[in-house]
């Protein structure tokens, strides 16, 4: 396998998405000669971590490891979302999925070691930004392969359902991304929902990939009213965006309710 890591593949709008690229090798060095179909995982949780993860894993169980993709044949390509860890542009999750798909799938067929062939694969937000660049039936897709994917965040995903905010899910999500410093905007913001995260949690050097939240942890932080006030979520730019539900083209207004039972004792606005 031939790794190329940290190619920065430009959008339409001039950001720069990092992205690793493992290609067939016959030498484990240098990309062997000819033409190979592409797999592509998108994620906002790392790709130098999530390419990583065991193949046995349930839940990750349409993720392909690169050397295992390279060893068949397959070019395998990783992406950072926009802002997240290495990707350049702002951290707006869901929205830019579609075009930036598309994008990334225009610079792939104009490879020297492209086939033109190309599939979407993953789980969760991997899953649903597949979903969102499979939608614009891009040229070179020939087969989306998901799992659990988050969809439409207003409707039917992991940030709304049917128009109820899903308050457990949101804000566990939110909390994980605001742990990295790449999700907010500036340091100072970082900053900021660290000395959140201090105030509430003695482990101050927790991630999002070590996080082990204790006994009564969301408990505590769901008493804060109103919500757009969230410890730790309140520094990221779209946690605004969420309560306000100002992304949805239907502006129904937000409700807000707890889906799941270990909530215990939780309040929120309505």
């Amino acid at each position: 396998m031939a790794l190329l890591r940290d190619v920065m593949v430009p959008m339409r709008d001039g950001v720069r998405l990092a992205t690793d690229i493992a290609i067939p090798s016959e030498n484990g060095v240098a990309p062997a000669a000819g033409h190979f179909p592409t797999l592509i995982v998108r994620t906002p949780y790392d790709k130098n971590v999530t390419s990583t993860f065991p193949p046995d894993m349930v839940a990750v169980a349409t993720m392909i490891q690169p050397i295992a993709g390279a060893s068949r044949g397959y070019v395998v390509i990783y992406q950072d979302v926009r802002r997240a860890h290495r990707s350049e542009g702002k951290l707006e999750p869901m929205l830019n999925e579609t075009p930036d798909c598309g994008d990334l799938l225009a610079w792939v067929r104009n490879q020297p070691w492209s086939a033109g062939r190309i599939a979407f694969c993953g789980p969760s937000y991997h899953g649903g930004s597949s979903m969102m660049g499979t939608v614009a039936a891009p040229e070179g897709l020939v087969t989306t392969y998901l799992q659990a994917p988050a969809t439409d965040q207003f409707k039917s995903g992991w940030v709304f359902f049917d128009g109820i905010f899903r308050l457990h899910l949101a804000t566990q999500w939110a909390i994980m991304q605001s742990l990295d410093p790449t999700s907010h905007d500036n340091p100072a913001s970082a900053a900021a929902a660290r000395d959140d995260f201090r105030k509430l949690h003695h482990d101050e050097h927790m991630t999002w990939m070590t996080a082990q939240f204790p006994e009564g942890f969301f408990d505590r932080l769901l008493r804060t009213t109103p919500l757009k006030d969230m410890p730790v979520a309140r520094h990221l730019s779209f946690w605004r965006q969420w309560i306000d539900n100002r992304e949805n083209p239907t502006r129904s207004g937000t409700r807000c309710g707890v889906q799941a039972s270990w909530w215990r004792n939780a309040r929120w606005n309505g």
